[in-house]
């Protein structure tokens, strides 16, 4: 009988000294639970960072070269139609090269205005998609505050007395992260939809600008048609 007692009080021990290391081990596990769930929203902005920053400089360099080359067409079509003119003045014994020659002059000038405008368009574009971008680096840098403070957990719990108080001090402080880590989740969805909507408006914003470049081209392009006839009346 006092043999069966002794291994029943045994067995009562052994299963308490196994339950206080699980709960430890449960305290730990949490902590590399927390840490997962931080490296999983890093590594979704960065994605999301990388895919934004692709799609946008490659929009935004398409929209540089479609605005420079009507910019390029529209040159190219009214120097052709001055040398028209010129070719009109020579058969009929005018001389109107001078004239031609500062009609020629001045929409050169305009072009490499509106070629100049259209890239400070772009440059803009990228100044402000760079503001976006940092918007990301912050979140990165915040997610690695985070991992950081979870990695300080369990040294600021060793002073427990024991393991199970050791454990209750980690369980504590991973409730209080916890609440930040969900925070964290959060921002980092709202920021890759709002960073998509900003993207847009700068492509917007890039092509106004460039359109505005444009038509001040086209305008001086419709002007050298007028100055060019008037060079062939005098």
């Amino acid at each position: 009988m006092k043999s069966l007692v002794f291994l029943c009080l045994l067995f009562v021990t052994l299963c308490a000294a196994q339950r206080v290391p699980n709960v430890l081990d449960q305290a730990l596990q949490a902590i590399k639970n927390a840490k997962n769930s931080v490296d999983t929203v890093m590594l979704d902005l960065r994605h999301s960072r990388t895919n934004i920053n692709l799609k946008a400089q490659s929009e935004i360099t398409n929209y540089y070269i479609a605005a420079t080359s009507r910019i390029n067409e529209v040159l190219n079509t009214r120097l052709n139609y001055i040398k028209e003119k010129s070719q009109e003045a020579k058969e009929s014994g005018k001389d109107a090269d001078d004239c031609l020659n500062i009609v020629t002059k001045d929409m050169k000038a305009a072009a490499q205005t509106g070629y100049s405008e259209v890239k400070s368009c772009e440059q803009a574009a990228n100044k402000k998609l760079g503001t976006i971008l940092q918007t990301f680096d912050n979140e990165q840098a915040n997610g690695q505050k985070l991992k950081n403070q979870l990695d300080q957990i369990a040294l600021e719990c060793m002073n427990s007395s024991n393991p199970q108080q050791m454990a209750n001090c980690i369980f504590l402080k991973i409730a209080i992260i916890n609440q930040d880590i969900r925070q964290y989740q959060q921002r980092a969805s709202q920021l890759t939809n709002q960073a998509n909507s900003q993207k847009n408006a700068i492509l917007l914003e890039q092509s106004s600008c460039n359109a505005r470049a444009n038509d001040k081209v086209q305008s001086a392009s419709t002007k050298a048609i007028y100055a060019a006839v008037d060079c062939l009346k005098n």
